[in-house]
This record gives C-alpha cells, sequence and structure tokens, in this order.
C-alpha cells in the first residue's frame, strides 16, 4: 500500500477516535484519491474494526462513530489501522493459516477492546469546526507561516508552534506580533476560543528542536513557555508517595528513597508555583513545603479564603 493510502486510513481514523466525522469528497479533494478508493478503503480497512459503531450518515453525507471509541480500544489510529491491514493481508494464504492467523489477531484485538481494559479519558471534544481549524494550524505549522486570527475579541498575528492538550484542554503554544513594536511575546491560546483563523503569506523561523524540551516538564495549563524554571522541594507522606513514583508529575521530579519521620524529600521544577499548586492542596495534610516560602504563603491564603 502506498505511503498517501496509509496516511489517509490514519486520518480517517484519527478523526472518529477524535469523535469527529469526515467526508469522502473532502477526502477526495486533499488526497486526489477518487471516491470510489476511499469508500472502498473505509469498508475493508475502518469499518471492520468497529462494524456496528462506524456508520455513514446519508443526512450530513459524512462518515462517523455512533460511540466513544476512545472507551473501546486503548490502541491509536495507527496501530488500529495496521491491524486490519495485517488481518487483510493473510486472505493472501492458505485456509489454515488464515484461520489461524484471524485467530490470534482476533485474540489480541479483544485484549485491548474495552471488555478487558476502562479506560476513562477527559478530554475535551472538538466538533467538525475545531477539528478543520486545528488542520489549518498544523498546517501552518508545518509550512512555518504566520496566522491571523480573533482571540479575546483582539485582531492579533501569531506564529503557530505547538499544539498540546493539558489537562483534557486543546491550547495552541505560539509567539504573539506586537502591533506597536513588532516584538515577539511567548503566549498560550485556549484552541476553541481562537476564531476567524487564516493563514498568512508570510513565513518566520522555527525555533530550534532544544526549545521545545521544555514542553516535557509541563504538570498543568499553568506551565509557561516564556518564564525559567524554579525548584520547588517538598515533603512527601510516605502513604501517598506511590502515586508519585507511578505517574511523575513531569520529568524533572525526583523524589529521595531515604524516609525522614515518615516524610520523603521531592524536589520538581516549575515555572510558576501555580503549575504545583493544585497537587498540593489535593493532598493537603500528606504534604508539606520546604522552598519556596511564597508558596506555602499561598496555600495558606487559599485556605483562608475558602474559609472565610
Amino acid at each position: 500500500m502506498k505511503r498517501d493510502d496509509t496516511k489517509l486510513l490514519i486520518e480517517m481514523m484519527q478523526i472518529l477516535l477524535n469523535g469527529g466525522s469526515f467526508s469522502v469528497k473532502a477526502l477526495e479533494k486533499k488526497y486526489g484519491t477518487p471516491e470510489r478508493t476511499i469508500r472502498s478503503k473505509i469498508q475493508n480497512n475502518i469499518q471492520p474494526l468497529f462494524p456496528e459503531i462506524i456508520v455513514y450518515d446519508p443526512s450530513t453525507e459524512r462518515w462517523r462513530a455512533k460511540e466513544d471509541l476512545r472507551e473501546k480500544t486503548i490502541l491509536s489510529a495507527k496501530e488500529l489501522v495496521s491491524l486490519q491491514m495485517m488481518k487483510n493481508h493473510v486472505s493472501n494464504f492458505s485456509d489454515e493459516i488464515i484461520q489461524d492467523a484471524n485467530k490470534l489477531l482476533n485474540k489480541f484485538q479483544q485484549g485491548v477492546f474495552s471488555n478487558e481494559v476502562f479506560r476513562n479519558t477527559r478530554k475535551e471534544k472538538l466538533d467538525i469546526e475545531h477539528q478543520e481549524m486545528m488542520t489549518l494550524l498544523l498546517n501552518a505549522i508545518r509550512q512555518k507561516k504566520r496566522v491571523s486570527c480573533v482571540y479575546n475579541n483582539k485582531q492579533r498575528v501569531i506564529e503557530p508552534l505547538k499544539i498540546v492538550t493539558l489537562e483534557g484542554y486543546w491550547y495552541l503554544y505560539l509567539f504573539n506580533i506586537v502591533k506597536e513594536n513588532g516584538e515577539k511575546e511567548s503566549k498560550k491560546f485556549h484552541l476553541k476560543s481562537m476564531t476567524n483563523i487564516c493563514i498568512l503569506d508570510e513565513n518566520f523561523e522555527y525555533p530550534k528542536i532544544s526549545f521545545f524540551k521544555k514542553f516535557n516538564t509541563s504538570i498543568n495549563a499553568y506551565f509557561d513557555l516564556s518564564k525559567k524554571h524554579e525548584t520547588i522541594e517538598l515533603l512527601i507522606h510516605k502513604d501517598i508517595v506511590k502515586y508519585f513514583k507511578r505517574i511523575p508529575l513531569s520529568s524533572t521530579q525526583w523524589i529521595d528513597d531515604t524516609i525522614k519521620n515518615e516524610y520523603q524529600t521531592c524536589r520538581i521544577e516549575v515555572t510558576k508555583i501555580e503549575e504545583i499548586l493544585p497537587t498540593i492542596q489535593q493532598y493537603l495534610p500528606k504534604i508539606k513545603v520546604l522552598y519556596p516560602p511564597e508558596l506555602e504563603d499561598k496555600i495558606l491564603e487559599n485556605i483562608q479564603n475558602y474559609t472565610k
């Protein structure tokens, strides 16, 4: 199968996994693949994965999923497409091999579908309009083109850098061009709050790869790409340390294995104290702040405001 054909299959599957729908006509225009060929690919490689769920809606002329596919599988779009292509490929062998291969692939498939795994994914859903907006922004990022848009009722010119999900919400990290002096300022826009997006015929210089390594340290939406890291030092009670070890808050997290007075020391780097604040408040009184003092002051202030 050609590379573009595989790319087309993965894109269709990804749209369905995201809770969206797609039009065969739109895909024909984008890839230059005839409608008849696309329909054949859907029937042979997409629909068999979830035959009772993936359906064609004649009223909108779009393919969609009747249920949330994220609750049906833990596989990615690429993995699902690869699985179905393997199942299709074994048809070229003898009947005995076909039977054994299909049993093996079906057994694997059943092992990763919802009967065996429950997956509670809280992620902001994107409707068709916002999926098209995301595609537009991704194209601008790939082409290194500036974009005009409206955000918070202001017309802006931006340099889009990266689309991310933080705590289930979609954000675009970017450089905002200040009208008055043309300087760039690092910003984060909530994706669904952006409107009137248009790619401009203006190229920009994309940052080096090292610039984006900082994203690996983000904890939540308070992460600020423009700020330097500061070290937070905590005491975590031994009863809850296991939760931090199972899923580290970020790549900068370090926990001392030594237990002193039932607590273990933890260090982590943040761009703003608000990044770590919700986690500490969630586990009070099992977490104590060693450094910086303003973090402890902020926690006490929040508690006092709550009890008023």
